[in-house]
């Protein structure tokens, strides 16, 4: 079963969604084409390193990592340090650092993490995104996925888009150019809400573009850089967009026979911050980077499947908390 909800806005997208055991079978093309790619994602590493829960990155040097492949790319002048940005609270990126990595630090300066992936393993997981989500936008988010990840039920980081009609997952193709040294475009999370916490954990990617460099930046949480893409790859984003969408999306086989997943806190939402998923300064800028709340009468809600997950438009509540919106499931 698949169910899915959107807010719908007149111009980025949130995601989060959890599968379970789906099989993926390739024609040799495929299969020949696959390998030609892993070849070019599998890059020497400068060390290996471990997250808390054991998974292993290699530490690419930034000049070598899959990126630079990318045709438009391969005379490029960018350099690891691209931080344009002052970090709003430089202690909770330190701290996610430490919790997450064995070593508590990440990888060296001049690197970047990369998750070390087997043959079998990279083709798995990129026949497994093409089939679950393939979508032409550029989308950060959080996820959880034990087929991708060897039965691991650890919420993580993803990102998905397109670029020249080649959908990419992390950093398994060219396009997107990684800068943190430390913390990986699928970084596991070390800490999670539960529902009734006053203090929730939040993850907040953001996507703008540079006025400067023209560059689309991303962001996680508290303005902490992560990389970006480069103009001249994402043309198609040149003007401006028609919508913008924050969501979610729950998948389960429909041959497997099983329940679909939960969804935010596993209930249907209430309207309480403590209690629902939920999505809070839904925000966009315009291309001088100006900042602008979402208005009450600019979005509109969809669920495709109300018996299971639901969606509320919390409107516009203050400064601090911008429009929100909360979500949630039983599956």
């Amino acid at each position: 079963m698949s169910s899915r909800f959107y807010i719908l806005v007149l111009c980025g997208c949130f995601l989060s969604f959890f599968t379970n055991g789906v099989e993926v079978k390739l024609a040799v093309k495929e299969k020949i084409e696959l390998h030609r790619k892993f070849k070019l994602y599998n890059k020497p590493a400068v060390e290996e390193i471990k997250t808390f829960n054991g998974d292993t990155y290699k530490c690419v040097d930034f000049y070598k990592q899959p990126a630079f492949d990318h045709p438009l790319l391969r005379n490029h002048s960018y350099h690891p340090n691209l931080d344009q940005y002052k970090l709003q609270n430089v202690s909770q990126e330190s701290s996610w650092i430490s919790e997450l990595w064995a070593n508590g630090k990440g990888c060296p300066d001049g690197t970047v993490p990369i998750r070390k992936y087997t043959r079998k393993e990279f083709i798995h997981v990129h026949k497994l995104f093409q089939k679950l989500y393939p979508s032409d936008a550029p989308v950060p988010g959080r996820f959880i996925n034990p087929s991708m990840y060897d039965g691991n039920e650890t919420t993580r980081l993803f990102l998905s888009t397109e670029v020249e009609k080649t959908k990419c997952w992390n950093l398994m193709c060219g396009g997107y150019v990684h800068t943190h040294k430390s913390i990986p475009i699928d970084a596991p999370i070390t800490r999670v809400t539960h529902r009734g916490d006053i203090t929730p954990i939040e993850i907040v990617p953001k996507i703008v573009k540079s006025p400067s460099t023209k560059q689309w930046n991303l962001f996680i949480t508290h303005d902490i850089p992560l990389g970006f893409w480069p103009n001249e790859v994402l043309k198609a984003l040149s003007g401006p967009a028609e919508y913008l969408e924050w969501g979610g999306e729950a998948y389960s086989p429909p041959d497997k026979g099983l329940l679909g997943p939960r969804m935010g806190s596993g209930y249907f939402p209430i309207g309480d911050g403590s209690r629902d998923g939920y999505a809070r300064v839904m925000a966009r800028y315009d291309e001088a980077a100006t900042y602008f709340d979402m208005g009450n009468g600019e979005l509109e809600t969809y669920s495709d499947n109300k018996d299971y997950y639901r969606v509320i438009d919390g409107g516009y509540v203050d400064k601090d908390f911008g429009h929100m919106a909360y979500w949630g499931g039983t599956g």
